[in-house]
């Protein structure tokens, strides 16, 4: 793999004395991130949008308002509607998420079920208790974007949106921090460009966590593997590839349906499964699932 111009917005230089001199609660932190992004030379492949933090758990928010509308509205067979899924978990511990796409969706009375019997997710795994200072870059396909996106929607956080793929940026009100490319092929087809922007934003990551990409093979990962190992040699690596969901309560407008292995519904049995990934990331256990 040749290894791309990175597209330096700032001289080494002037970003050490950046660090030196600039505000350091999470909230300038933030901003400060932000603005590299939009400053960069590829910001063309990194335009976002802020979620409004009052939108987040609002079920009132129009389908238009959503990051993914809902691409049935109003037609005749749809297996929902976003109101028949709020609904869905009303009574329940299970909070309501406007980020969460159509296809990751569920409602009905199969999902009322399972939801019922499914524990809250962990309080204390929840990205607002994160440590200050924790920065986890991750990149891989819809799998692993379901387990982050379940881990955000279940706390409080500022998210900021790319338009492209599932991926965004999140701010813990702790000071931690999150940066998913996902699905997002300008980024995900060449690791040496996603460096060279890593380090160009000055985003040096304590965890990195790597999950299937689409369309890559198992050569391919080894060689994302060492590459981002070799790179960011003081960041702790976390092998998460493969799809590590739940084997039921399927989503792809199902509505919590049985035996079939693509996304699951958010929120439900995928919990468990995004508090390991928390573990995984805080170091709770040993950090490799291949």
């Amino acid at each position: 793999m040749a290894k791309h111009n990175s597209g330096v917005s700032q001289d080494t230089s002037s970003l050490a004395a950046e660090k030196q001199s600039i505000d350091t609660s999470p909230m300038a932190l933030e901003s400060q991130f932000i603005e590299r992004l939009r400053r960069h030379r590829y910001q063309a492949q990194l335009q976002m949008q802020l979620v409004p933090v009052a939108n987040l758990h609002n079920t009132n928010v129009a389908n238009w308002q959503r990051l993914v509308p809902l691409r049935c509205e109003n037609q005749s067979g749809c297996a929902f509607t976003w109101e028949q899924q709020a609904k869905s978990l009303v009574n329940t511990c299970h909070r309501w998420c406007s980020i969460v796409r159509d296809n990751w969706s569920c409602a009905g009375n199969q999902y009322e079920r399972v939801l019922n019997g499914t524990p809250c997710f962990n309080s204390s795994l929840r990205f607002e208790h994160w440590p200050r200072g924790a920065r986890v870059f991750a990149e891989g396909n819809s799998f692993l974007a379901q387990l982050f996106y379940t881990i955000l929607c279940a706390s409080h956080a500022h998210i900021w949106k790319l338009h492209t793929g599932n991926s965004l940026i999140a701010f813990s009100p702790s000071g931690a921090s999150v940066f998913l490319l996902n699905n997002h092929a300008y980024w995900n087809r060449d690791t040496y460009r996603t460096v060279s922007l890593l380090k160009d934003i000055a985003f040096d990551p304590t965890v990195i966590v790597l999950g299937s990409l689409i369309n890559r093979s198992v050569a391919d990962e080894v060689q994302r593997t060492k590459t981002f190992s070799s790179e960011f040699n003081t960041s702790r690596l976390v092998k998460h590839f493969g799809r590590h969901l739940p084997t039921y309560c399927s989503a792809d407008f199902t509505n919590c349906g049985y035996g079939k292995a693509g996304h699951t519904c958010i929120p439900g049995p995928i919990n468990t499964n995004a508090e390991e990934l928390v573990r995984l990331i805080l170091n709770e256990r040993l950090a490799t699932l291949s």
